[in-house]
Formats: structure tokens, sequence, C-alpha cells
């Protein structure tokens, strides 16, 4: 008597196999958006130093003769770069936006910083305004005012 043996997989194997990749894909995916979270917080820091380097670049070299700015909000998020004494009265002809992952938040919102001309030095630099922490999903980093 010739007996045929099965070829194929179990039930129990077929099950296995699933829950294993299941939970591969599950700590995959968790690893990948704490990536993506520590990526969208170190790009937002680059932003907003680069942002405050153009603008005091900008004062610094008397372009349009006025002082130069940063301005971030929450609402649009973006970094303005602005012309003029303050975010309020800038000119909006010469405004530079840059933007930022909707995911970044700041603590202090709206935050602004105006360099004066020829010096490139902060003209008010109030207690609040002496650090500044952006926040991802769990990640941060805090960026110290006067360092910059």
């Amino acid at each position: 008597m010739i007996r045929a043996f099965n070829k194929g997989f179990t039930l129990i194997e077929i099950m296995l196999s699933v829950a294993v990749i299941s939970g591969l894909i599950a700590l995959g995916t968790n690893a990948f958006f704490q990536v993506v979270s520590r990526v969208a917080v170190a790009n937002a820091e680059e932003s907003f130093q680069s942002s405050v380097r153009r603008a005091q670049l900008l004062a610094r070299n008397q372009t349009h003769n006025t002082n130069w700015g940063i301005y971030l909000t929450q609402d649009t998020s973006s970094i303005t770069i602005y012309a003029g004494d303050n975010y309020a009265t800038r000119d909006l002809q010469l405004d530079e936006s840059i933007k930022i992952d909707p995911t970044i938040e700041f603590d202090q919102s709206p935050f602004e910083l105006n360099f004066a001309q020829i010096s490139g030095t902060l003209t008010d630099v109030s207690s609040e305004q002496e650090s500044i922490t952006i926040v991802s999903q769990g990640h941060s980093r805090t960026i110290s005012i006067p360092s910059l």
C-alpha cells in the first residue's frame, strides 16, 4: 500500500507565520514613526536656526535699510523672516516664509526675534524668550536664544 504524503502547510503553521510577521510589522511601524518624529524635530531646529542666521545677516548687511526678524506661529506651521522693527509693522513684500512640519509644536507661540541693523544683535529679548523648545510626538529639543 502506497501512502500519499500531503504537500503544503498546516493551518497552525500558517497562523504562526502570520502572527510572527504581524508582530514584526508592528515593531517596525513603531520604530519608523519614532524615527520620523526625531527627523521632524531636527529639521524644524535646523530651519529655525537657519532662519535666525538669515535674518541676522540681512540686518547686518542693512538690506533695505531696516531691521530684520523672524516670527513663528503654530497656526501657519511656518517661520517668517520679515523686514521691519516688528512683525506687526513689517514690509509684507519682503517676507520670506519657511514651511515646517505641521506636527511640530513650539512651547512659545507666537514667537518673535528682531535684529538691529549693522550689529545684528537682538533688539528686545524678554526673560521669557531665553529659550524655545521644539516638540513632536514625544521628541523635543531646546534651543537657547542667547547662544544663537
